[in-house]
């Protein structure tokens, strides 16, 4: 492909339907979180991760943490915790295709027949009423305390997020503890250990089919992003799940763990010819898309240029 079709048809995706509804998304308040699916080509260190970035950074949206490259399944990558100040965070998955530049993927292979894929508050709350958690008697509040100060499980998941080969991790949990619960002990004895973390958001994640709850904390320090994913059990308190989690990942991945690990990323990306974008490229489609975007005249949002016009 010449090179001058390659940077249109990158210009031309941050004009799609898709990015306009990322970009729409982003602005809105209780939104939980998205992933967005893609079909690209693009190195997505090099050249992706800075396009997506600078996007934001010339909107005067900083982000408190660099964007993460992953490879959860093969064929794939992502542009793993894109976390801008004040917003919700999200992925987008990458399907890595020789066929195609930077496209929506098409529904079919995206996620629920979708290329997006949106929670908001509402969603995550309504996940949570269909369980009948358990009402804590002052022993099972010292009992789910005492899971996080010195179970080996927990303290596994702590060795996880801190170990320089894994990208991310689920400390896997069966439970009838709501989750509000677990989050109050698990951020209290993050900052017992020195972790610092810039937030925690409860939200679901999608595995075969099926939604599970999960409780996400964002780190600063360790700048790593790691979860409890809780799998519901009315007959038990806290302990390790046993229930089939439905999660292909990397070693040490199993019922009580799911791990993303940076060599299955540095594999993964060895087996393709990416295209990679210079710095040169990379400035002049930033010069153009930041054109397809203005502040609304109504509102502190940016909307797409067309629309402000047509609003005239």
């Amino acid at each position: 492909m010449q090179r001058s079709s390659v940077i249109e048809e990158v210009i031309e995706y941050f004009r799609s339907p898709q990015w306009r509804d990322v970009l729409s998304v982003v602005q809105e308040r209780d939104m939980n979180h998205m992933h967005v699916h893609v079909d690209t080509y693009l190195d997505p260190g090099s050249s992706f991760r800075p396009l997506v970035h600078d996007f934001f950074q010339r909107l005067g949206w900083e982000a408190y943490r660099p964007i993460e490259i992953m490879a959860d399944k093969p064929g794939r990558a992502a542009l793993y915790g894109i976390q801008l100040e004040d917003k919700l965070n999200f992925e987008i998955y990458c399907r890595l295709n020789d066929k195609s530049v930077l496209q929506p993927i098409p529904a079919k292979f995206g996620e629920r027949g979708g290329n997006l894929r949106v929670w908001s508050v509402s969603d995550i709350t309504r996940f949570h009423s269909q369980f009948r958690w358990r009402s804590l008697t002052a022993a099972d509040h010292a009992a789910v305390a005492a899971f996080f100060e010195s179970s080996s499980h927990w303290q596994r998941a702590l060795d996880y997020v801190c170990d320089p080969d894994v990208m991310h991790v689920h400390c896997n949990v069966e439970t009838s503890v709501h989750p509000d619960v677990l989050r109050h002990y698990a951020l209290t004895n993050l900052a017992k250990r020195g972790f610092t973390v810039k937030h925690s958001i409860h939200s679901i994640f999608n595995a075969a089919g099926y939604d599970s709850g999960k409780i996400i904390f964002l780190g600063l320090n360790p700048p790593r992003t790691y979860d409890i994913a809780y799998y519901y059990n009315p007959d038990v308190l806290l302990e390790v799940n046993t229930q089939d989690t439905h999660m292909v990942g990397g070693e040490g991945t199993g019922n009580e763990y799911y791990v993303v690990r940076v060599s299955t990323l540095e594999a993964e990306l060895a087996k393709h010819d990416l295209i990679r974008l210079s710095a040169t490229e990379i400035a002049h489609i930033q010069d153009t898309i930041t054109t397809f975007q203005t502040r609304s005249a109504y509102s502190w949002r940016f909307v797409p240029v067309d629309a402000a016009s047509a609003s005239d």
